[in-house]
């Protein structure tokens, strides 16, 4: 029950530094070989390896979508795994507000966070 708690709380900590645009703190939750598929662009998304590339995909992100914020409709975890949904909303840079719903399945070795794939409905 610990395992799946610790993942949990690792979810919701990377969650509230992602609505905060916190990117050094998102950072720390991550392990060195950590591995981020976002969901775009669309079909396949795009694969980021180790910190320094997932550091500037949220640098990018919370600069091309402004005023990110993810709500978490659900959160399930089973051991090493975690799986959330989730509402997604920003404005583009034309001002335009985009919502989307998401679901993440996120990966956690040693207490830190090794790997994020994410899917979603536009």
């Amino acid at each position: 029950m610990q395992k799946i708690e610790s993942g949990i709380r690792l979810v919701v900590e990377l969650i509230e530094n992602i609505n905060a645009h916190k990117v050094e703190s998102i950072i720390k939750l991550l392990s060195d070989e950590c591995t981020l598929e976002s969901e775009s662009p669309a079909p396949k998304g795009t694969t980021y390896r180790g910190k320094e590339q997932i550091e500037k995909y949220f640098e990018n992100i919370f600069t091309e979508r402004k005023n990110l914020h993810y709500k978490t409709k659900e959160i399930i975890g089973f051991g090493h795994r975690c799986i959330t949904r989730y509402e997604s909303t920003w404005e583009d840079n034309q001002c335009r507000e985009n919502i989307i719903n998401g679901t993440d399945i996120i990966k956690e070795k040693d207490d830190q966070i090794c790997e994020i794939l994410s899917y979603c409905k536009r």
